[in-house]
């Protein structure tokens, strides 16, 4: 029995350390995206209105990072979707 309550701890705390990566990793996206929308903007390779779409979407994703650091795994996979895909849109 204590071997699979060991096990059993082990693998909430894998779960619980793989979670808190991705939400980490949702927070340096997020930081990432808003850099190069700065960089881009600066550059000329970017409009200002194009510039202010990218702040309000990223600042949404914040609001749902924020929301999934209470264990909300749907909002932080909803989250890194809208991140990543914007990542790429991104010039």
């Amino acid at each position: 029995m204590k071997k699979f309550l060991l096990v059993s701890l082990l693998f909430i705390s894998a779960c619980a350390s793989t979670f808190d990566q991705r939400l980490q990793d949702g927070y340096d996206l997020n930081v990432a995206v808003r850099d190069t929308a700065t960089l881009s903007l600066n550059a000329g390779r970017m409009t200002a209105a194009q510039g202010t779409e990218v702040l309000t979407i990223t600042d949404s994703a914040r609001k749902l990072l924020d929301t999934a650091g209470n264990g909300d795994e749907r909002g932080l996979d909803l989250a890194l979707e809208v991140l990543q895909a914007l990542e790429k849109e991104t010039p």
